[in-house]
């Protein structure tokens, strides 16, 4: 998803385990990365309304993606993309992955023409591109600490490009602390959080800049992409959200 990632594991066996979370971690990459063109987010925005197969864990996440633009009125909005190009998301920060969406890709506001038809296809009405994007990583979190301490870590904290989610046994008593960078200048620690179970999600003007590659003013609270390319400012310089899950943290973070 063209983030760094960084997993801390508390067991026995803590390589091992350390070594099955990266294995998820690389599969939900190859599922919902935009910037892979054989990802099912790729082959879905590509597929102009036809039925696509994807892996069931798609499916859930774009269900996700469903309730998070209902419960948020419409505030979360991944049907975005193509403004979000416009503007110069077209690369990841990390990789040379870039983003290629059909000439006739147009931005939706409604996830109602959504369909499943069982846990294994998704249908997108014509022209219609989704950006898994920060609920991707938010999901993937969830996924990766809930395999871990289903299989013996006692705890264990996952940060999927400043997306961090702590989870841990009813028993541990673990506190793991979390700074919080300042959103303009990104060595000035602002605050710690101490995280002993569930998500912390942050998000800023210049999150999706770096080297040289991305957009300056990132989607934070109210501003939207549409707001960007009209250029109204609304003023927000960065957010930070605490949550039970990281999934939540990512579509509430529109919310603030």
């Amino acid at each position: 998803m063209g983030v760094h990632c960084r997993i801390d594991v508390t067991a026995p066996d803590a390589p091992l385990l350390i070594d099955s979370s990266i294995q998820l971690l690389n599969e939900l990459e190859n599922l919902w990365s935009r910037f892979k063109p054989t990802s099912d987010i790729s082959r879905i925005n590509e597929a102009d309304g036809k039925t696509i197969s994807v892996d069931s864990r798609t499916v859930s996440l774009i269900a996700a993606m469903k309730e998070a633009n209902a419960v948020t009125k419409g505030s979360f909005n991944p049907c975005q993309l193509p403004a979000q190009l416009a503007l110069g998301d077209a690369l990841s920060l990390q990789t040379v992955g870039t983003t290629v969406l059909p000439a006739d890709s147009v931005v939706f506001n409604s996830f109602a023409e959504i369909g499943f038809i069982d846990q294994r296809t998704v249908t997108l009405p014509r022209h219609m591109t989704l950006d898994a994007g920060g609920i991707a990583k938010g999901y993937a979190a969830d996924l990766i600490a809930q395999q871990a301490l289903d299989s013996g870590a006692t705890q264990v904290s996952v940060n999927l490009g400043g997306d961090i989610r702590v989870a841990q046994k009813d028993s541990a008593t673990f506190d793991t602390p979390v700074d919080v960078m300042h959103p303009l200048r990104s060595h000035e620690v602002l605050s710690t959080v101490s995280l002993r179970q569930g998500a912390i999600a942050t998000s800023a003007r210049n999150a999706r800049w770096r080297d040289g590659k991305g957009i300056h003013n990132h989607i934070i609270g109210g501003m939207q992409v549409g707001d960007a390319l009209g250029g109204v400012d609304h003023g927000q310089i960065g957010a930070v959200l605490v949550t039970s899950m990281q999934i939540t943290d990512d579509f509430f973070m529109q919310r603030v």
